[in-house]
C-alpha cells in the first residue's frame, strides 16, 4: 500500500517518506510512526487497537510476471522484472491468484490451439505438395503442369508460413502461460 503523500489520520500532515509511516489493515487509516506512538497504538477511524497493515500483507512465493522465487527479504516487487509481490490482505492476495490463473489457463488453451493449427496448415501445405501429377507428358502438357506445380509450391509456401507463424504465437502463448500458473 502506498503510504507516502497520504494524510495522517492524527495530525492531518502529509507523509513524505514511506518509511515514516504506517496504515491500518482494517480501515487503510494512515498514521505516522511517531503520531500513532503518542496515541497509544489506537485507531481513530475504527476505534480499535492499531493493526499494522505490514504485519497482514500476503507475499506469494513465486513472481506472477517472470515466474522466478522470489527471495525471503518480502519485497513488494520482484527483484528481477519488478512485478508485483505483495498484496494488502491475503483476501486481495487470494483474488490476484484466481486472476492470474485464469489468464494462465486462457494463455495455454490459446496457445495449445495456435499449436494445433500450426500443425493442420503444416499439413495440408504437404498434401498440396504431395498432390502433383506426372510430368511424362507431352510438351503442352508439360508446360500446364509446370504452371500447375508452380501454383502448388507458391500455396505451400504460404501455407508453411502460415504454420510457423501459428507454431511460433503458440509456443510465446504457452511460455507466457507457465509463471501464471505457477504462481502460488
Amino acid at each position: 500500500m502506498q503510504l507516502a503523500d497520504s494524510r495522517c489520520c492524527f495530525c492531518s500532515r502529509t507523509v513524505v517518506l514511506q518509511a515514516e509511516a504506517t496504515a491500518c489493515a482494517r480501515c487503510k487509516s494512515v498514521a505516522h510512526i511517531d503520531c500513532l506512538q503518542d496515541a497509544g497504538n489506537s485507531c481513530p477511524a475504527c476505534h480499535t487497537a492499531w493493526l499494522n497493515i505490514a504485519d497482514v500483507v500476503a507475499y506469494s512465493k513465486r513472481c506472477p510476471s517472470c515466474g522466478a522465487v522470489t527471495s525471503a527479504a518480502r519485497l513488494s516487487s520482484c527483484s528481477k522484472c519488478g512485478g508485483q509481490t505483495a498484496w494488502d490482505s491475503y483476501t486481495d492476495y487470494l483474488a490476484a491468484q484466481r486472476k492470474f490463473h485464469r489468464l494462465g489457463v486462457g494463455k495455454a488453451v490459446g496457445g495449445s490451439f495456435a499449436l494445433l493449427a500450426a500443425a493442420l496448415f503444416a499439413a495440408l501445405a504437404v498434401a498440396v505438395l504431395i498432390g502433383h501429377k506426372d510430368l511424362a507428358k507431352t510438351s503442352d502438357e508439360i508446360g500446364r503442369d509446370l504452371a500447375d506445380m508452380a501454383g502448388r509450391f507458391m500455396v505451400s509456401f504460404v501455407l508453411f508460413g502460415v504454420a510457423g507463424t501459428s507454431a511460433y504465437l503458440g509456443v510465446r502463448q504457452l511460455t507466457k502461460a507457465l509463471p501464471l500458473l505457477r504462481f502460488v
